[in-house]
C-alpha cells in the first residue's frame, strides 16, 4: 500500500509503503528501465539482500520485475534524512569560494612553479589571503537540529557487532553513549556528533572491503542519518568487486585515480571518506568545484590540493585536519586503508589512549641555506618505522602513543621569512643546523624569526654540526640550546632519539633502540 511519494529523480521514483502481510513499512523504488539499467539493479538487489549484513548498510528485500520496462525495488524504510540535507540545515553559508577570487589568477599563481612542495604551499596560501574572514564563523553558529536523538542506538549497535564478530574491528563502541539526548545540541556536541558519523562511517567501509566490495560513489547523497544518528549507507548502484578500470563516482568526492581513469581499488573510498569528513566538519567542499577550468581541476586532483582548514578559523582541532592530509594522499599505494584510518581516528578521538597519554612532537630544522636541512630531514625521517610522506611534511606514529611530525623548511631561510610563521607555528623540537662559521653566524636570526612565529614556549633546540665528519668543528660563540651534537647519518636514530627524550623527559615514555616509544 502507498502512503506517499518521497522522491522522484531521473531514473525512478520512491515511495513510502506499507506491507500488508506484516505491517511493517518500506520504501518501494520505481525504476524505469534499460537492460544495462537492470543489471546493475539486479546485481545491487542481490548484494543488499544476500552478502551485505550491517547495521550500518540499508536491506534491500526483493527486485520485481515488469516486463523490461519498470522494475520495483524493495527496500529498508529509514526514518531520516540524507547527509546531505544534514550538512545544509546546519551550515547557513552557501557562497562558493569562487566568488572571491579568479581561478585563473590561482592557476596562474600556482604552475609557475614546478616544484611539487611549493605548488601546494602557492595553492593554499593564496587561498588563505582571497578567504580569509569569510567564512571564519563562529561555533556558536551552528547547532545539530531538533528532532536528532542519540537514543540507544549505540548499545543496540554494539549488540548486534559483537554477536556478527565483523573480524573484530567493529567492536570498538562506546557503551556510554557521547550525546545526551536534548532538543537542540551545543556547538560542541554537533562537532561530537559529527565524530560520530565519521566513526561508523569507518566501520562500514571496513567491513564492506572485508567482503572485497568497493562502494565507488561515497558521498552525503548516498548516506543517510536516522533520528536517532545512526549512519545507514545506501546505493550501491556504482560498486564493484575488489578491483575494476572504469570511471565511477562523483566529481567532488572522486579520488585522483578514479578521475584519470587509472585501477580502482579500495583507497577510492577512503578518498571519498575524506572529502565527506572535510564536508561535515566545514559545510564546504574541500576541492574548488571548476568544472569549467579543466587545468586547474586536474591539477587539483593530480597533486592533492584541497582548500586549507584554517580559513575556517578555530572550527576543529587541528589532530583531524592531519587525519585529512593523509586520507589526501594522491598515490593511493601510500594511501591508508580503512583499518589504518580507524587506528589513527581512534587514536585522535582518544577512543584507545586518553588525552594525557596521547603525545604530538613537531620537529623542525633551520639554518642557512645549502647547510644539508633536507638531506637531514630526509634520514632521519626514513629511519625503521613505517613513514607517511606528504607534501610539506612526514608523520608517522612511533609505537602506539607518540606521533612525530617533520617539517620541511620550504627554502624559507632563502628570504621568504614570511612563511616562517606558516610552517613553524607550533614546533616542539627545533635543530639548528650549519656546516660552517658563516652558516653558523646566521643562526641566532633563523632561531628569532623561528620564536617570534612559534606558539611553543618551549621549544627543544639542538645545535647540530653538518660538516664533513673528518673536519673539526669550528670554533664559535655559545648559543642557548640543549646541546651540541654532530650530524653522523647512521647514528640519524640515535640524534632524533635525544630531541624526543628532552621533549618527553616529564612524561611516562621509553625509548629502545630502533626509536620505537612504548608505554612505561
Amino acid at each position: 500500500k502507498i502512503i506517499k511519494q518521497l522522491g522522484q529523480g531521473a531514473q525512478a521514483i520512491t515511495y513510502k509503503v506499507q506491507d500488508l502481510s506484516d505491517g511493517s513499512i518500506k520504501v518501494l523504488k520505481k525504476y524505469k528501465l534499460v537492460l544495462s539499467d537492470l543489471r546493475k539493479i539486479k546485481d545491487e538487489t542481490k548484494l543488499l539482500a544476500s552478502k551485505l549484513d550491517h547495521p550500518n548498510i540499508m536491506k534491500s528485500y526483493e527486485l520485481i520485475c515488469q516486463d523490461n520496462d519498470f522494475a520495483w525495488q524493495v527496500n529498508e524504510f529509514i526514518d531520516g534524512d540524507s547527509l546531505d540535507v544534514f550538512i545544509k540545515k546546519q551550515f547557513k553559508t552557501t557562497r562558493s569560494y569562487e566568488e572571491f577570487f579568479s581561478l585563473q589568477d590561482l592557476y596562474d599563481d600556482v604552475i609557475k612553479i614546478s616544484d611539487d612542495q611549493e605548488q601546494k604551499h602557492r595553492y593554499q596560501n593564496f587561498l588563505r589571503q582571497k578567504l580569509k574572514d569569510k567564512y571564519n564563523f563562529k561555533l556558536s553558529e551552528i547547532t545539530l537540529i531538533p528532532g536528532f536523538k542519540i537514543g540507544k542506538v549505540l548499545r543496540a549497535n554494539q549488540k548486534y557487532i559483537a554477536q556478527k564478530n565483523f573480524s573484530g574491528y567493529m567492536a570498538v563502541y562506546d557503551s556510554n553513549p557521547p550525546i545526551i539526548a536534548e532538543e537542540q545540541f551545543s556547538n560542541t556536541q554537533y562537532f561530537k556528533t559529527v565524530l560520530h558519523f565519521m566513526e561508523q562511517l569507518i566501520d562500514v567501509l571496513i567491513y564492506i572491503h572485508s567482503q572485497n566490495i568497493v562502494h565507488c560513489d561515497l558521498k552525503p547523497e548516498n548516506i543517510m542519518i536516522t533520528k536517532t544518528c545512526q549512519v545507514k549507507l545506501i546505493d550501491f548502484g556504482a560498486f564493484v568487486f575488489k578491483k575494476a578500470c572504469s570511471m565511477a563516482g562523483t566529481l567532488g568526492f572522486m579520488a585522483p585515480e578514479v578521475r584519470f581513469q587509472q585501477q580502482i581499488s579500495q583507497k577510492a573510498d577512503i578518498w571519498s571518506l575524506g572529502a565527506v569528513f572535510y564536508l561535515m566538519l566545514f559545510g564546504h567542499f574541500p576541492f574548488l568545484q571548476c568544472t569549467t577550468f579543466v587545468e586547474l581541476m586536474n591539477l587539483q586532483f593530480a597533486k592533492g590540493f584541497f582548500v586549507p582548514l584554517d580559513i575556517f578559523g578555530e572550527n576543529v582541532d587541528s589532530r583531524f585536519g592531519e587525519l585529512i592530509e593523509r586520507i589526501f594522499t594522491v598515490n593511493y599505494q601510500k594511501r591508508p586503508c580503512a583499518k589504518e584510518v580507524k587506528d589513527v581516528f581512534s587514536k585522535l578521538n582518544c577512543k584507545s589512549v586518553t588525552v594525557e597519554r596521547l603525545k604530538c612532537v613537531k620537529i623542525a630544522f633551520i639554518g642557512a641555506f645549502n647547510t644539508g636541512k633536507t638531506h637531514i630531514f630526509n634520514k632521519m625521517s626514513q629511519n625503521s618505522l613505517e613513514k607517511e610522506i606528504q607534501s610539506v611534511t612526514r608523520q608517522y606514529w612511533l609505537g602506539e602513543w607518540i606521533q612525530v611530525t617533520f617539517y620541511e623548511t620550504m627554502q624559507a631561510e632563502r628570504g621568504n621569512h614570511e612563511m616562517y610563521e606558516i610552517l613553524f607555528g607550533d614546533i616542539d623540537l627545533c635543530y639548528l643546523v650549519y656546516n660552517d662559521l658563516e652558516s653558523f653566524n646566521q643562526l641566532q636570526k633563523h632561531k628569532e624569526l623561528l620564536e617570534s612565529a612559534n606558539k611553543c614556549c618551549d621549544t627543544a633546540y639542538f645545535l647540530l654540526w653538518n660538516g664533513f665528519p673528518k673536519r673539526k668543528r669550528i670554533q664559535h660563540e655559545k648559543i642557548d640550546v640543549v646541546e651540541e651534537i654532530d650530524w653522523i647519518e647512521r647514528k640519524a636514530d640515535k640524534i632524533l632519539e635525544k630531541g624526543l627524550q628532552h621533549c618527553l623527559k616529564e612524561e611516562f615514555y621509553k625509548f629502545d633502540d630502533t626509536v620505537v616509544v612504548k608505554k612505561k
